[in-house]
């Protein structure tokens, strides 16, 4: 699923949703959100301008949160983001806040990016984020985590040749350009 969030209209979110390689899609406008997660494949969310300086957006119960769920999924945060008091925590496997936008409340800001696999075979995750904008929160947390589990099953009678490998990678970064106010 690839889903695209703004404001539609002061005070009203519009979330698209649309499904690869179909003509499924949906349009949601809401005044409260509480929360917002992703199928069991691959999503991308997009988060364009929400909010401004002078008049932020309120998500109506304190507290947004965005989850990708199964997949390799990706939130990025495209367009700035003003939020009035709320928490806002996001949670995927890739996490950016792109150059120049800024993503601002005055509540607390959570990005965890958690990569699973349970596989009987070789396996290769990755967990990151990259601030690359600015982020303004009374508190930032920053959570990069990999967890693999591998199953292989061992025939008494063949020891030989069973390896397997995992690779796993969790980084959060401040980059270059990222600024943190708090």
């Amino acid at each position: 699923l690839t889903l695209t969030l703004s404001e539609f209209e002061p005070g009203v979110l519009q979330i698209e949703v649309t499904e690869e390689n179909t003509s499924n899609s949906a349009l949601i406008k809401t005044t409260s959100i509480e929360k917002i997660s992703g199928g069991l494949a691959d999503d991308r969310f997009t988060i364009n301008t929400i909010g401004n300086v002078t008049t932020p957006f309120s998500v109506g119960n304190d507290l947004l949160e965005i989850e990708g769920n199964s997949g390799a999924d990706s939130i990025t945060v495209a367009g700035d983001v003003y939020l009035d008091d709320d928490d806002l925590c996001l949670k995927a496997e890739t996490i950016l806040v792109a150059v120049d936008q800024t993503l601002a409340t005055t509540g607390d800001v959570t990005l965890k990016a958690i990569a699973d696999s349970n596989t009987t075979s070789n396996s290769s995750l990755s967990a990151s984020i990259l601030v690359n904008g600015t982020i303004e929160a009374a508190n930032l947390s920053l959570e990069a985590l990999g967890n693999q589990t591998l199953n292989k099953e061992i025939d008494a009678l063949s020891l030989n040749n069973h390896a397997v490998a995992a690779t796993s990678t969790a980084t959060a970064l401040i980059g270059a350009t990222g600024i943190i106010t708090s």
